[in-house]
């Protein structure tokens, strides 16, 4: 593998926007993300810490990019055909699968109308413990992670009275995710707002909005597909490169 600069990585990647969108999205949020190709120009590989997203249509590729990583390596947002070849004949491990959903642009994004007395707005940091405390993966440094993803990149949280009612921020890749309304506030449409308004921040930043759902989860598939606008566009997996026996 040779390391390449950004302005060749664009040209390969932005010739199939969608199925690179989490490549993109990573080098998009992260100055010190590295590229990668083969000497055959048969693929791509963004590097990030101990994460590395790839894409290619080749085997070959597949194969070179799994023989050359370390042990302690996670494959991420992987495309599905790919994770079940390295799954099969590497014996790479993956948990479960996530529906990517983009907004293409082809329906009307929701314009939720917002109640009298609230105000959508980024989040306050002063609600980042809070935040983590609800969070689905809290655990050593989702805290860290948060606070990164709070102060480098968009977000948007509903607030009333100075208290923050709902919330949606970026991932480290560009993904739109960690929405959340707290039990005692859902039923109320918050969702649909903060998650319209966080899609209009990722637009007027010249990205392609996207989530990452998990595959039972079906609420917020429904609430992506059906009352925000986005389309599924594929099934993506995290793959762990199994150590060695």
């Amino acid at each position: 593998m040779k390391k390449i600069d950004r302005q060749r990585a664009a040209e390969y990647l932005n010739a199939d926007k969608i199925n690179t969108i989490a490549l993109t999205g990573v080098l998009a949020a992260n100055k010190d993300a590295e590229v990668y190709e083969n000497q055959h120009g048969e693929g791509m590989m963004v590097v990030k810490g101990r994460q590395r997203y790839i894409y290619s249509p080749d085997k070959r590729f597949w194969d070179e990019c799994f023989y050359t990583a370390p042990d302690d390596v996670c494959f991420a947002c992987l495309h599905r055909e790919i994770a079940d070849y390295l799954k099969d004949n590497f014996g790479a491990f993956y948990d479960d699968y996530c529906h990517i959903c983009a907004f293409l642009g082809d329906k009307p994004y929701a314009n939720p109308i917002i109640p009298d007395g609230y105000e959508v707005k980024d989040i306050d940091v002063k609600d980042l413990d809070y935040i983590n405390d609800y969070y689905t993966y809290k655990g050593e440094g989702s805290r860290e992670r948060l606070l990164e993803e709070i102060t480098d990149r968009p977000s948007c949280a509903l607030y009333r009275n100075g208290k923050i009612q709902a919330w949606n921020l970026i991932h480290a890749d560009y993904s739109m995710g960690v929405m959340f309304v707290p039990p005692f506030n859902r039923g109320k449409g918050y969702a649909q707002i903060v998650g319209s308004e966080l899609l209009k921040k990722v637009i007027a930043a010249g990205r392609i909005p996207y989530v990452q759902i998990v595959s039972d989860n079906i609420p917020s598939l429904n609430l992506a597909t059906q009352r925000l606008g986005f389309t599924k566009v594929f099934e993506a997996c995290w793959v762990r490169k199994t150590p060695k026996e």
